[in-house]
């Protein structure tokens, strides 16, 4: 079985069960969570009467969740007068660490004798308060606030993560309650090791709260949200939950599901995705904190209010499990429909502005304002009008768009249109990629339209992977003209397609050994090729503690290397020098051989986990261009970061 590391205790027994099975195979079934110290206290300190009737009615489990047999696994309910530091760390971080950010975060350990209205992370009668200060600092408006983890303290791989809690209100506050990676670089930084956010909730708009998940490269984000019909998240006391499965994700605010997601991924540029469910298969651990200002929020009023109005005040945090997970789960497949273009070509809908359309919704064109931008668009003698009052401070504070283009690797496309304004004035034009961190197929293009109707054409190649939902776009925001335009008669075509070179299969680090690290495909085997001759011969990847090697299994009675082969089509070049690197080890010292071209390289292994390193020289007429590993000796080998690149002169 495959197995995935819940703490400790778990990898020792699973350890040793691998002694006594071999390799562990790619088609785990189940994960058991352990026995965890579970605090059993009844809630007491610090929560009245009115509270008490209020978590009685708001659990926090729905009747979606099939978490209601679940164990309590961990919870933090802020009994004391200071946070408990074997759970959660204390995270400072400077002035826009993240995010354009307006707050320094502290560590409150510096600030043990401050008064407690001074601090920054607060306990008390049974509350977490994370408090958001302003100061003057050297005549300019500063600001500190608090963000603790649980990191190598509370980590948890699957479980429901609940929290009941208050957010402040007014100003540009962004409280979160979310979860980050342990170990961030299993699959690279930030997006690709991904982001689990259960709350956050914007300062001035505290009916709604957001739930997010971030993965990629490139970026992508999958997002729910709940505006109250009633209420508000800042006056009493919300429940905010996450379940994390092998295979979903759903978010609850007060037991409501509000979003449910299975489809994500995760990549290095240039390289091929990495086994689902990565990067959603490793421990996580929480966070909580107070943000001030930021992209999303925007910047603070320094005029604005800093006092119980900017607090994130908690009530309890915990994290249920259930007794096992299934962990054999697969990406579910999607249906990708590509529009068709209309009879003349065009893949634009009203593209001659012959039906006055709402343009508030998101079907066909649509307009849109944002930060200070301020603006009206309507339709009318076959064209659309944009009367601007404030063209704001981002090129997208006034915008026009068309999604649903679809964009196909290989095509020369032509958009154009028609326009003019009232005053001689700019937009600029673009073609983007929204599900695609915000790529432009056609980039940002300032053009200047004059008072007379003129067309206006833009050609671009389509070079990036095929894309069913390119978006068309004005942008008319962030300028110092806020004069009335007209456009008309816009258009989106495929003119021409372009030969893309065939390159070398090599990937970005040079080595032209694909899913060498064991990561990729249904099987982690993506790539290769598998050559027995025998029975009872066993090739997997093992996965434990998110570790992933390749494991041959040859039983007794197997005798020639040929007999056992594992393999994978390579770009090498007839009389070149390659450096051959790899990790490998066995159960007992034996060799095994190492074809490269037809150049042979026989490898002595021991049992000890190590780099080996060879030069191969490729012969003039090369027999193959295969690397070719000859595996037929009977034990168990396992091998790793497997890499052949050019060597340097």
């Amino acid at each position: 079985m495959c197995y995935k590391k819940i703490n400790r205790r778990l990898a020792i027994a699973l350890a040793a069960a691998m002694l006594m099975t071999g390799c562990g195979t790619n088609g785990s079934d189940t994960v058991e969570t352990p026995d965890q110290p579970t605090k059993q206290e009844e809630e007491t300190t610090g929560v009245d009467e009115e509270a008490a009737v209020e978590e009685e009615i708001i659990t926090g489990l729905g009747v979606t969740s099939d978490y209601t047999e679940a164990d309590l696994v961990w919870e933090d309910n802020f009994d004391g007068d200071k946070l408990d530091t074997t759970n959660w760390n204390y995270e400072p971080h400077e002035v826009g660490w993240v995010n354009n950010e307006s707050q320094k975060y502290v560590d409150e350990r510096e600030n043990e004798r401050s008064k407690e209205e001074d601090k920054n992370i607060i306990v008390r009668d049974g509350h977490l308060i994370i408090q958001a200060h302003k100061y003057n600092y050297g005549g300019k408006t500063a600001y500190t606030s608090g963000r603790i983890n649980t990191q190598h303290k509370q980590d948890f791989l699957y479980g429901r993560f609940e929290a009941r809690l208050k957010v402040p209100y007014d100003n540009a506050f962004l409280p979160a309650f979310w979860m980050m990676p342990t170990e961030e670089s299993l699959y690279g930084q930030w997006p690709k090791c991904g982001e689990i956010d259960i709350m956050e909730v914007l300062g001035d708009a505290t009916d709604t709260s957001y739930a997010t998940l971030h993965y990629g490269e490139p970026h992508t984000e999958t997002q729910g949200s709940k505006t109250l019909s009633d209420g508000d998240f800042s006056k009493e006391f919300h429940v905010f939950a996450c379940e994390w499965d092998p295979g979903e994700l759903r978010f609850y605010v007060d037991g409501d599901l509000i979003h449910t997601t299975n489809d994500w991924f995760t990549k290095r540029n240039g390289f091929g995705e990495v086994t689902y469910p990565a990067p959603f298969d490793q421990p996580f651990y929480m966070i909580l904190n107070l943000a001030v200002g930021g992209n999303w929020p925007g910047d603070p009023d320094p005029n604005g209010e800093f006092g119980e109005n900017a607090q994130l005040v908690v009530d309890y945090v915990r994290v249920y499990q259930k007794s096992e997970y299934d962990t054999n789960v697969t990406k579910p497949e999607k249906t990708v429909i590509f529009k068709e273009a209309d009879e003349s070509g065009n893949y634009v809908n009203n593209s001659d502005f012959s039906e006055a359309e709402a343009l508030d919704d998101t079907k066909d064109w649509f307009f849109l304002t944002a930060g200070e931008g301020k603006a009206s668009a309507s339709i009318h003698d076959n064209e659309i009008q944009i009367d601007t009052e404030k063209p704001g401070e981002l090129d997208y504070s006034v915008q026009l768009v068309q999604p649903g283009m679809p964009m196909v690797k290989g095509n020369v496309y032509r958009m154009s249109f028609d326009a003019y304004a009232d005053e001689e004035r700019t937009l600029k034009a673009a073609v983007t990629a929204p599900d695609v961190s915000w790529i432009r197929y056609l980039e940002d293009t300032v053009l200047t339209i004059g008072t007379e109707k003129k067309t206006y054409t833009l050609d671009f190649e389509m070079k990036d992977e095929d894309d069913a939902n390119g978006r068309v776009e004005f942008n008319m925001g962030n300028q110092p003209s806020s004069a009335t335009l007209h456009i008309s008669n816009v258009r989106l075509e495929v003119i021409d397609k372009i030969e893309l070179a065939s390159e070398e299969r090599v990937l970005p680090n040079g080595n032209r050994v694909f899913n060498g690290e064991f990561q990729e495909g249904n099987d982690r085997l993506d790539f290769w090729e598998t050559e027995v001759n025998g029975d009872g011969v066993q090739v997997s990847v093992t996965n434990e503690k998110n570790v992933r090697e390749l494991c041959v299994v040859v039983p007794d009675g197997v005798s020639a290397l040929e007999d056992v082969i594992v393999k994978q089509t390579v770009s090498i070049n007839p009389s070149k020098t390659y450096d051959l690197i790899l990790n490998a080890y066995a159960d007992a010292a034996k060799t095994i051989t190492i074809d490269v071209g037809g150049t042979k390289v026989d490898v002595d292994l021991t049992t000890e986990y190590e780099e080996y390193r060879y030069q191969v020289a490729i012969p003039a007429d090369p027999e193959n261009s295969e690397i070719t590993f000859l595996l037929g000796v009977p034990g168990t080998v396992y091998l790793d970061n497997v890499v052949l690149r050019q060597a340097r002169k």
